[in-house]
């Protein structure tokens, strides 16, 4: 699925992603997901075991400026060679986006 985040303030903000919470009843690296974001594509936040995200650790996703958007891609894949004993497992992650508001001091020097 995908979502797209804009940093809707009139100043500049830092963002970051958090795990809150996860549950994998599949067997090892079975189950994997990647998250990237469109504007870099080629590295992505997180790619690994679904889960595998440490939960209630903030995934820094950097400074935006007042209106950028970012749209994020999560894929979740089971891998081909899964036996049949992977069927009807489940797993789910509840995630958090977070957004701190940057001060709007200047100081000339």
């Amino acid at each position: 699925g995908t979502l797209e985040l804009t940093n809707t303030g009139t100043l500049p903000a830092n963002f970051s992603l958090t795990e809150v919470s996860s549950t994998n009843g599949f067997t090892g690296d079975e189950l994997t997901l990647t998250i990237t974001d469109a504007k870099d594509a080629a590295t992505p936040v997180y790619d690994g075991t679904f889960g595998g995200l440490e939960d209630g650790l903030k995934k820094t996703l950097g400074t935006w400026a007042a209106g950028e958007t970012h749209t994020y891609t999560f894929t979740v894949a089971l891998d081909a060679e899964a036996g049949n004993d992977e069927q009807g497992k489940t797993a789910n992650a509840v995630y958090k986006w977070d957004a701190v508001q940057l001060t709007g001091e200047t100081t000339n020097q």
